[in-house]
């Protein structure tokens, strides 16, 4: 009778001390950017940022609210007149300060950060060459 029960008791006994508490620890499936602006996990992108920034519409209000006023980058204004184009992208050009200023410290208006909207739209007219459109 011994050895009938000995092998229901190893089976029983590997099976209990087989099986561990361990976590199935999974990554997040990554997250993938479709052209229709919309991500996999249904979070949608913000579309109104996108590569067709341009100067004239997106840039120069911008500018012109929180940069060429009085007092600030107007007209004969010693640290740059941003009133135009061409004074704008005098401190863009060749590694100018405009980028550093309002984009990474931030310092830049004084008035405090441009919206991150503002900010996005600053940096794709950047990306696509900051040029006069």
């Amino acid at each position: 009778m011994g050895k009938k029960l000995i092998v229901p008791v190893a089976f029983c006994c590997m099976i209990l001390f087989s099986c561990t508490a361990d976590k199935l620890e999974l990554e997040p499936p990554p997250i993938v950017i479709i052209d229709t602006g919309e991500v996999t996990d249904t979070t949608t992108i913000d579309t109104t940022v996108t590569d067709t920034c341009k100067y004239s519409t997106h840039i120069q209000p911008i500018i012109n609210q929180n940069c060429a006023f009085a007092g600030c980058h107007s007209t004969g204004f010693g640290s740059g007149d941003f009133t135009a184009y061409s004074g704008l992208f005098a401190k863009i050009d060749n590694g100018g300060p405009f980028e550093s200023r309002v984009l990474i410290s931030q310092d830049m208006p004084p008035s405090g950060p441009l919206s991150q909207t503002d900010r996005d739209l600053i940096q794709c007219w950047l990306d696509n060459g900051a040029t006069n459109n």
